[in-house]
């Protein structure tokens, strides 16, 4: 994940927009094709490549929501319900919970952790927004704990505990398990090799889906650096039977790049692809910047991407912050005029 102070067209002929309890949905208007076979499923499931709500195609439009050492405090709740109105105001329909545990954090049970989560998850259901989360935030729990972090035996309790809890939340858009995985070519004392990563994502994708029953979809998390030899098996590990959602970070030239080769061999395979993580410092200055973003969600567009989350949604103000808010008003309009 990208922390603030370092970097922190849909399938079918014609798109229509719908409102569907209050959810923003797509479906194509191609009259020889159904809108979703899905149609009964009270979870986001998926119809091949395209997300499906409720019968009808969903494109998932949002952002991540980071801050750092906060999910332990019993008032984090207000800030929960800050970037839920901010949320709404970028006409976004999905908040991306990230680095909820991280090295100060004592203990991954911590009940006030999980009050928060919850929280995030009723909030977000009354509000018609989805929620996607990321367990890199385990992860990093793990290696600020010099556990490691690949070994499949050490994340069994974990997703056993939030597979149960969140089994039947219908704002659950998908969970993400490793987002940034250590690439086994870098120099990251965590690496292991791309055989050990396919293991890894098998196992614990099974694990997911055994204790979750099956309701919701699975993401890797988004992997970075594809494009820059990184060995990762990236094709291998998406085509694992319970990998539902394929997904990158985009940070790079190169990596904005990569984003139309992986949506083309996603679309091929049936699996929706999001572009998980994209963003752009605000030194770039708001009016650059607007257009960063505005180049992005056409490159998406044009690929067929599923889904599209920038980092990050905040309050910062600052020249090496990633955040959007009002301080940044073109950024924001960008992100409004690009809404599904």
């Amino acid at each position: 994940m990208k922390k603030n102070v370092r970097r922190n067209i849909m399938m079918g002929i014609i798109t229509v927009v719908i409102i569907a309890s209050g959810y923003i949905i797509v479906s194509s208007a191609n009259p020889t094709r159904p809108p979703c076979v899905a149609a009964t499923s009270q979870f986001v499931t998926n119809d091949g490549p395209n997300f499906c709500w409720q019968g009808q195609v969903l494109h998932l439009f949002g952002a991540t929501m980071y801050r750092g050492h906060s999910w332990q405090k019993s008032d984090f709740t207000g800030y929960i319900d800050s970037i839920i109105t901010q949320a709404q105001q970028a006409h976004l329909n999905t908040i991306a919970a990230t680095q909820f545990l991280d090295a100060a954090t004592p203990d991954w049970h911590d009940p006030t952790i999980w009050a928060n989560m919850d929280y995030l998850m009723n909030q977000a259901a009354q509000h018609h927004l989805f929620v996607i989360i990321h367990f890199a935030a385990y992860r990093s729990y793990l290696e600020a704990q010099n556990i490691a972090p690949y070994d499949p035996a050490n994340w069994t309790a974990f997703l056993q505990f939030v597979g149960a809890r969140y089994s039947q939340a219908p704002a659950l858009a998908y969970y993400a398990l490793s987002a940034e995985t250590a690439s086994p070519n870098s120099q990251n004392p965590f690496r292991v090799s791309g055989d050990q990563l396919l293991t890894f994502f098998r196992q614990v994708s099974d694990t997911l889906y055994t204790a979750d029953g099956g309701h919701h979809l699975i993401s890797t998390g988004g992997f970075a650096s594809l494009a820059e030899n990184s060995g990762v098996p990236w094709q291998a590990i998406f085509a694992l039977p319970h990998i539902n959602v394929t997904a990158t970070h985009a940070y790079s030239a190169a990596e904005r790049d990569f984003v139309t080769t992986v949506a083309q061999w996603s679309n091929q395979q049936g699996k929706p692809y999001v572009l998980e993580e994209f963003g752009f410092q605000q030194s770039d200055g708001d009016a650059q910047r607007a257009q960063e973003f505005a180049d992005v969600f056409q490159l998406c567009q044009q690929a067929g991407v599923a889904g599209t989350i920038f980092w990050n949604l905040g309050p910062e103000d600052a020249p090496q912050s990633f955040d959007v808010n009002a301080q940044t008003p073109l950024t924001l309009q960008a992100i409004q005029s690009a809404a599904p």
